[in-house]
């Protein structure tokens, strides 16, 4: 879960030290880029190419999340590259933050950290800010396993419709959905209109004729009564949530469309944030082993407060000063002046 599951721990030590090379080249050649003459491109290049190469060794390791952030690291060099973003000093500060913080985070993963990449997510939305993104969501960095599949039992049960046809009972559910959905985007009545859409979906779960949609449906389900049970915050997440929901609703029920990974992707990241006080948000985090995958804290800055270079002479120093005092326990008086240095 989380985004780590994938990973060659093995793969990842060799891989390392070429990491953290190609990020520091490219750092170095993103600051040449600021003390070149206008308009010229080449350090960006260089920059590109450096940053390539790590983007290559991370994908040996399969790195997910933090494969997300590179890649936007050298979309947007290629785009200052073509004179379609200015990147400027802000721009290059923003990517430096972002290498930097790539590098110190697969350390702590060689160090045995669970953490998983949306942790970065402080550092990967400066750099959607910088292109305009359309979309700027934590979820981009979220990796669950959707091989799980929901129980057998929850959707897809037209004898519990009592005689109705599915179809109408279906169409219907989905439009007080979509009524509720206006309320809620408004903002009036949150309450009264999470109630509405809760009842609705799951009139909609249970008239669900696609066995391909039973997770969706479900999943769905669960967002709403985590809202309706205060475990999950009102925020633009959840209405942007919600509000894509109704469209996939509808064309799933009326053309029987397929529901694309990225949004059930989206939903299990909610859902992994979500408190126990909503019981079909805690079955589902149950079933899918979402408990710990999102910290509550994922948007606090961990990385960049030291200077990495120090740390390792630091952690070296410190590997030396070890030795010395296991020779002076063993009576080595003469170690007592690298002890001291």
């Amino acid at each position: 879960m989380n985004g780590l599951q994938g990973i060659d721990v093995v793969a990842l030590s060799w891989c390392i030290p070429e990491i953290r090379e190609s990020l520091s080249r490219a750092r170095v050649e993103l600051d040449r880029h600021l003390d070149a003459e206008a308009g010229s491109t080449g350090h960006l290049k260089n920059a590109r190419i450096h940053l390539h190469q790590a983007h290559g060794a991370l994908q040996v390791a399969d790195v997910a999340g933090v494969l997300v952030l590179t890649q936007e690291a050298e979309t947007i060099i290629e785009q200052g590259e073509r004179g379609e973003l200015v990147v400027d000093d802000a721009a290059v500060a923003a990517l430096k933050r972002a290498l930097c913080a790539v590098a110190e985070y697969l350390e702590d993963l060689q160090a045995g950290s669970a953490l998983g990449p949306v942790v970065l997510f402080s550092f990967y939305r400066p750099l959607l800010v910088l292109r305009k993104a359309e979309r700027i969501d934590p979820a981009d960095l979220y990796f669950p396993d959707l091989s799980i599949q929901p129980p057998a039992t929850i959707c897809g049960r037209g004898d519990a419709a009592d005689g109705e046809d599915i179809g109408m009972l279906a169409a219907g559910a989905r439009r007080e959905f979509e009524r509720g959905l206006l309320g809620f985007l408004r903002g009036d009545d949150n309450a009264g209109a999470i109630r509405i859409m809760h009842a609705a979906m799951e009139r909609m779960q249970v008239a669900n004729p696609a066995r391909h949609a039973r997770a969706f449906f479900w999943l769905s389900l669960a967002l709403v009564d985590a809202l309706k049970h205060a475990a999950l915050p009102v925020d633009i997440y959840s209405r942007r949530l919600m509000a894509r929901i109704n469209i996939q609703a509808r064309r799933t029920l009326e053309q029987l469309d397929p529901v694309a990974d990225r949004l059930l992707k989206d939903l299990l990241f909610h859902l992994a944030r979500a408190q126990d006080s909503s019981p079909v948000a805690a079955e589902v985090r149950r079933h899918y082993r979402l408990a710990g995958t999102v910290p509550s804290d994922f948007e606090r800055v961990r990385y960049g407060l030291t200077d990495p270079a120090l740390v390792r002479r630091a952690n070296e120093a410190l590997a030396v000063l070890r030795k010395s005092w296991e020779k002076i326990v063993r009576g080595s008086l003469k170690e007592t002046g690298v002890f001291a240095e």
